[in-house]
Order: C-alpha cells, then sequence, then structure tokens
C-alpha cells in the first residue's frame, strides 16, 4: 500500500495523509487544469554548449494572454546535464537526464533559469511543449 504525503509549504513539516490528516484539496487548485499554449511546442538541440528554453515559446504568445506555468520535455538520442536555478551545467556537473526520460519544469523562474548541456560527443534533442493553468 502507498502512503500519500502532504507539504503545505517550503517552511512546514510533510505529514502523512490520514482520515484524521485529509488532503486539503482547496489549495490544490481544482477547478483548473494544464492546457498547451497554442504555438508553443519547440524541438531544441541540446548540444556542446549550455542552452536554456525559448522565452518567446513561454512570454507573450499571440492570442494566449498570460505566461506558461510548466514545460514538458521529452529527451531524445542522447544524455544530458541540467539545471533548472541559474547554474551552468557542464558535460559532468548537473542532473543527469538519460533519452526517452520527461522532464516536468514547473514556474517562471525554474522556465527562465533552466539550462541543458550533452554530456558526450551527440547532440540531444528536448522536444517541449509549454503549459498553462486553465480554468474549467
Amino acid at each position: 500500500m502507498a502512503e500519500v504525503w502532504f507539504k503545505p509549504s517550503e517552511t512546514e513539516r510533510a505529514e502523512p495523509v490520514t482520515k484524521d490528516n485529509p488532503l486539503p484539496v482547496e489549495e490544490m487548485g481544482l477547478g483548473k487544469y494544464w492546457a498547451p499554449l497554442t504555438g508553443a511546442a519547440e524541438a531544441i538541440t541540446v548540444a556542446a554548449t549550455s542552452i536554456g528554453l525559448s522565452e518567446t515559446r513561454y512570454r507573450g504568445l499571440i492570442g494566449e494572454p498570460g505566461m506558461a506555468g510548466r514545460a514538458i520535455a521529452n529527451l531524445e538520442t542522447a544524455q544530458i546535464r541540467y539545471y533548472w536555478d541559474g547554474t551552468v551545467p557542464t558535460a559532468t556537473a548537473g542532473h543527469v537526464a538519460e533519452a526517452g526520460d520527461e522532464l516536468i519544469i514547473e514556474g517562471l523562474e525554474a522556465l527562465e533559469k533552466f539550462r541543458a548541456i550533452r554530456t558526450g560527443g551527440v547532440s540531444a534533442t528536448l522536444n517541449v511543449t509549454y503549459e498553462k493553468r486553465r480554468a474549467l
């Protein structure tokens, strides 16, 4: 049996969800869902120089008021290393993602600061779709 834990904020301690400590669904943003931004998908080649996400894809899209809240990215071809906090990855430093992995990058700050680089001699492709919250 799986156990579910809830952490209300960065400063609070995670607690198990139980009958006496139910999940606070009001805080989970129910009534909204993630939807792709029109025209906001892209394929990024991750090569020997670190690269970020395309700002023009997640900000100020024509016909799409607002900005993306997250990116869903599938990695093809080769291994990469990445950070989403502004640190520049190298071929030997950063979180590792393998071909076939899916990355979910949430929040405008993480989208702005995301950087990736290939780890070997073969470039990778990161297929990215940007999404934002929409009301039901």
